[in-house]
């Protein structure tokens, strides 16, 4: 009898163990198992299980694309990072799916290439929120659940396409939120360093989703230096500002939003088929009330109260 009270007592103390947490998984763990042959579930399970110790760099991202890293794994990674390797870039917290692109001054477009993005110019932005990811059919669609998906951007977490910039604008304030400016816009795609190609330079095709049939699910190429994806490929961007084909010339150097008219509405970034032409710069414009197979947007927001711009000697 002693000893079946015993055993009882023993297996109850057994059961009400906590489990001993497991180590955070690293970015060489996940290589490991990506080239021993584990599947995406089951990586997936451990990521989310124990958390993942990972900075995801552009280098670590794209060593773990190249060894079979799929978008489940990253996206994983991404919602299951520690905090010792989540910090974002900025100093102050942001939303959870925004990114605080600071005060500052940045030079915006270019004097190679074409007329309308010319002359490269010094311009002033105030802090603003940006969102971190284009804005997906799911989202979206918690505004317009009619919404009819494109063809090239058909899943939950694909960019939203089929959306004119009027319905853009919608969901901006629906969310509570706005377009970003045109000035925003390329400050947030060029990061702090004032990239052309947001992470460089240079041309860099396993960083940009520009060269293919279709867009993909958003975040599954490398965050710039801000921590914003996509902002070069996947789809164009529609922006608040009117388009006009010398604005560049008249613009002014605080806070620009477009002239007070133009032939339609600025886009900007590029999209899934448009490959290396498409730099930060590159700016086109389309009508507002058209929807395109190739065109999204991404929303901003103001930071509250607004930094002022230093006052000039």
């Amino acid at each position: 009898m002693y000893r079946s009270l015993l055993l009882l007592v023993t297996v109850a103390v057994v059961t009400a163990a906590p489990a001993v947490a497991e180590e955070p998984v690293t970015k060489e763990e996940v290589v490991r198992l990506l080239q021993e042959g584990f599947s995406e579930a089951l990586i997936v399970e451990k990521i989310e299980t124990s958390g993942a110790d990972i900075d995801l760099s552009v280098e670590a991202m794209v060593e773990l694309k190249s060894a079979g890293a799929t978008d489940d794994v990253l996206r994983a990674i991404l919602e299951n990072q520690t905090a010792a390797s989540a910090e974002t870039p900025s100093e102050i917290a942001p939303p959870a799916d925004m990114v605080l692109i600071p005060a500052g001054e940045f030079i915006m477009g270019s004097d190679d290439g074409e007329e309308d993005y010319a002359p490269a110019h010094r311009v002033y932005v105030n802090a603003f929120y940006i969102d971190k990811y284009e804005v997906t059919n799911a989202d979206y669609e918690e505004f317009d659940p009619a919404h009819i998906r494109g063809s090239a951007s058909e899943c939950d977490e694909c960019p939203v396409t089929n959306v004119s910039k009027r319905n853009a604008a919608a969901y901006a304030r629906w969310a509570e939120r706005r377009l970003p400016t045109e000035a925003e816009w390329e400050k947030a795609a060029r990061g702090p360093e004032g990239y052309l190609y947001g992470h460089g330079d240079k041309y860099d095709k396993r960083l940009v989703n520009a060269q293919a049939s279709a867009a993909v699910r958003v975040g599954s190429y490398p965050w710039n230096g801000y921590g914003v994806y996509d902002m070069l490929g996947n789809v164009w961007e529609w922006c608040a500002d009117y388009y006009s084909k010398a604005y560049y010339s008249q613009s002014p150097d605080r806070n620009p939003s477009g002239p007070s008219q133009g032939l339609g509405s600025i886009v900007r970034g590029g999209s899934f088929r448009n490959g290396k032409e498409v730099h930060v710069a590159v700016r086109t414009w389309r009508n507002s009330s058209y929807r395109f197979r190739s065109i999204g947007f991404r929303c901003a927001r103001d930071v509250v109260p607004q930094q002022q711009p230093p006052r000039s000697e």
